[in-house]
């Protein structure tokens, strides 16, 4: 499986990153950890002309809790996210999900910014992020905008981004308190491989009877892109959770998805393992709720 020979770049800052963007547009592709990039370059489904390194960009690996919420530069990667220290206590949802993607191997050299530019329809982080709400900073050499990341993913490794744009951040923020969230992934393989299916719920309860005044409800794998299970979520918003919900929400979130077969699964046994997955997530909730 060789590779197909390429002009390799490795700016030494962000504006020469922009630059070589501008000036090779669709020819072009951007290599954060590599960890997709690589391979899809060995299968030939994606063969650039010109390989921009970004490992020399110290300016876009950071994690800052700021006053607005947890800005992510795109080259953090995921073992920096894994042991920032207030990662699990306010984003925990985010921290499970990125936890299980690949090896501790992977993990050292995979970025966050790469998972989200890749737009895989299994990627683990897309969904968490959906519910927490994140916002995306894209910047190319003449403009800058700042996008929902609901609006951010087209299709199968397709985003909104232009040839000449960048991921340049990620901002994620603080989520009402209290809440209660929890993501659950089934693959083939026990860890490591890519989802089959992956639920994320994002609960926030009020007063003394535990209602819930929003749910927030993602899944990823069953689709062209993660998607918001928007009727399952409007089941749960201002209920009581109980478990007797628990299919209904359930049966909504099959409706939400309209699953796809692929090679790793069929419609039906994706719509089988949706329904499983959120009730087990439902039920763990129930349980941290007390």
């Amino acid at each position: 499986m060789r590779i197909r020979a390429f002009d390799y770049k490795r700016p030494s800052s962000l504006d020469e990153a922009l630059s070589l963007l501008s000036d090779h547009g669709e020819k072009a592709k951007i290599l954060a950890g590599g960890t997709d990039l690589l391979v899809l370059m060995k299968k030939k489904l994606v063969q650039p002309h010109v390989v921009v390194d970004l490992s020399a960009l110290a300016e876009l690996r950071f994690i800052e809790e700021r006053e607005d919420g947890l800005h992510i530069g795109p080259m953090a990667t995921l073992s920096d996210l894994l042991v920032f220290p207030n990662l699990e206590k306010e984003y925990g949802i985010l921290k499970q999900a990125i936890s299980e993607i690949g090896t501790w191997q992977v993990r050292n050299r995979a970025t966050l910014g790469g998972n989200l530019c890749n737009a895989s329809p299994a990627a683990d982080s897309a969904p968490p992020l959906l519910v927490l709400e994140a916002n995306l900073r894209l910047k190319s050499s003449i403009s800058e905008r700042v996008v929902k990341i609901s609006s951010f993913f087209r299709g199968p490794r397709t985003t909104l981004l232009s040839p000449n744009e960048m991921l340049v951040e990620i901002i994620v923020p603080h989520p009402p308190s209290p809440h209660h969230g929890k993501y659950l992934k089934f693959s083939r393989r026990r860890k490591g491989d890519l989802a089959v299916v992956g639920v994320v719920l994002l609960l926030f309860p009020q007063g003394v009877d535990g209602s819930i005044k929003e749910a927030r409800i993602a899944l990823g794998g069953v689709a062209p892109t993660p998607i918001h299970a928007q009727k399952a979520e409007r089941i749960l918003s201002g209920k009581v959770l109980e478990r007797s919900l628990f299919p209904y929400v359930a049966q909504a979130c099959l409706e939400d998805s309209a699953s796809i077969s692929d090679l790793r699964a069929s419609k039906e046994y994706r719509e089988e393992i949706i329904q499983v997955l959120i009730q087990r997530g439902l039920s763990q909730i129930l349980a941290s709720m007390g």
